[in-house]
């Protein structure tokens, strides 16, 4: 059974297009930082199966929720943006040397208990890649990621610029671990393919994001 938080992908819609709206340039931190913001303060809608999804969908409180959120999302910007006023953000990457860059887009995912789809609030999962953990780019995206009460369930990653060898196409295996404590260790595989592109020496990479199957632990 398929268990989804519609909020999330509704405020991940709603903080790109008021972002847009600002014309505001892809900045990673801030956009990660105005949706963790918006959806520790909206209510978490459930659906558990694809009626249930389009009931919601096209439900006549569908405007008045989005109204409400983007109202959050207008709160959170301007939050931020005062938090940030007065100090230098470092904690995004700039590109160290000249070359070609496979920039992997930020991983977001849940994880819930399969005995009765609640949401995971303690334990931690690690990202790999070749049998190494991948190294993140700020602290603001660790690996591992320590699962939290406050964020029951999800999980996001935004890994370091990886140099290669040319602008192709890479494909790239990642395997996410979790470890919650009574369970056994528990792997999901997934497969990325990335457009490498050229940087240049201190320019700051753009990051997309990719959502990932929901994680089941049993």
């Amino acid at each position: 059974m398929l268990v989804k938080n519609l909020m999330e992908s509704k405020v991940l819609q709603l903080t790109e297009s008021y972002l847009k709206s600002l014309n505001k340039k892809s900045d990673t931190k801030l956009f990660s930082d105005i949706v963790a913001y918006t959806l520790n303060r909206v209510a978490p809608q459930y659906v558990s199966s694809s009626r249930g999804f389009l009931n919601k969908t096209f439900s006549n409180e569908g405007m008045q929720i989005s109204a409400d959120i983007h109202r959050i999302i207008d709160e959170a910007y301007h939050m931020v943006q005062r938090r940030d006023a007065d100090k230098l953000d470092d904690t995004l990457p700039t590109i160290t040397e000249n070359g070609s860059y496979a920039i992997h887009p930020l991983i977001i995912g849940n994880i819930f208990y399969s005995s009765n789809f609640s949401r995971v609030e303690n334990g931690t999962i690690t990202a790999y890649k070749n049998g190494q953990i991948i190294k993140n780019y700020s602290s603001s995206f660790p690996n591992p990621f320590i699962l939290s009460p406050y964020t029951p369930g999800r999980y996001i990653f935004g890994f370091e610029p990886e140099m290669v060898e040319d602008d192709s196409v890479l494909i790239s295996h990642i395997s996410l671990v979790s470890n919650v404590d009574g369970f056994e260790k528990h792997s999901t595989n997934i497969t990325l393919e990335i457009e490498c592109r050229y940087y240049t020496k201190s320019m700051i990479p753009l990051f997309s994001h990719q959502d990932v199957d929901n994680i089941y632990i049993s």
